[in-house]
């Protein structure tokens, strides 16, 4: 495992969670997290691709910017809450230039595209394969009536 690396994932597929996530009698994910979950790029495969899970509420990271717009937020716009992908793009090939990459991501869907209104296939073509998650301390204002459930991705190494 690299260094840094919470937990440290092996496998062409898989299911990433952020800690509390499974628990669905909770109302939000836990505070004052900052950890990192590692993906081992297996051989012959350059690229991952992560999607949300068919769990209900499978990405919703910080409620104050749900509440500001029920879309997804990327890079600046995520500084509370957020899940880290660095060097995130919607295509997924190696040398796939031009494509717009992200670093970010919270709110109510998980995109690329700043403001979607929907979910996307997010992928990285950048190893080492990495996810890191981070909460801070506060209690998000809208915890109570927006869900504020974390994250679950599935993910898919894509061969070169």
């Amino acid at each position: 495992p690299s260094p840094g690396c919470l937990q440290y994932v092996t496998g062409l597929t898989g299911r990433l969670t952020t800690f509390n996530f499974l628990d669905v009698t909770g109302s939000s994910h836990l505070a004052s997290t900052q950890y990192t979950q590692c993906i081992r790029q297996e051989a012959g495969f350059c690229c991952i691709r992560y999607q949300v899970c068919g769990d209900a509420n499978s990405f919703s990271l910080d409620t104050t910017m749900m509440a500001a717009a029920a879309a997804a937020q990327t890079d600046n716009t995520c500084t509370l809450d957020y899940l880290g992908i660095e060097g995130a793009t919607q295509q997924c090939q190696v040398g796939s230039g031009g494509s717009t990459t992200s670093e970010r991501f919270c709110g109510n869907f998980f995109s690329t595209q700043s403001a979607g209104t929907a979910n996307s296939i997010v992928c990285d073509c950048s190893p080492p394969f990495a996810v890191t998650v981070r909460t801070d301390a506060m209690q998000d204002a809208n915890a109570a009536t927006q869900p504020n459930r974390g994250v679950c991705l599935m993910f898919d190494q894509i061969p070169c």
